[in-house]
């Protein structure tokens, strides 16, 4: 159940947005857990598949958080994503408003 394709889809997200951060094996390891697929057993819970051929398994580092500590850390960078929205929103109504008063001002000056 290890490998469903919901498991790696959350497994590539938490890589994607650094949760987890994925450290190549060597290539004697590599070397191992190929064999290690090839007789029929699990490779370590911290231990995945390349999604490519050719590629070097890795490792997920980072997993020493908890449940509550990935929330905490998600939770932040909501926060700050929405802050920097609402920079943007800001930044572009200003715009919008000098642009008008400007534009108001050239139309009662002619």
């Amino acid at each position: 159940m290890k490998n469903s394709l919901k498991q790696k889809e959350i497994l590539n997200l938490k890589l994607k947005h650094n949760i987890l951060k994925e450290v190549p094996c060597t290539d004697e390891e590599s070397k191992e857990y190929a064999q290690m697929l090839k007789d029929g057993l699990p490779l370590p819970d911290d231990v995945h598949e390349p999604e490519f051929e050719g590629y070097a398994f890795f490792k997920t580092d980072g997993a020493d958080l908890t449940e509550q500590e990935t929330s905490q850390l998600l939770a932040l960078r909501k926060l700050d994503y929405l802050k920097t929205i609402r920079n943007c929103v800001l930044f572009f109504t200003t715009c919008a408003i000098i642009s008008m008063v400007v534009a108001f001002i050239i139309a009662i000056s002619h």
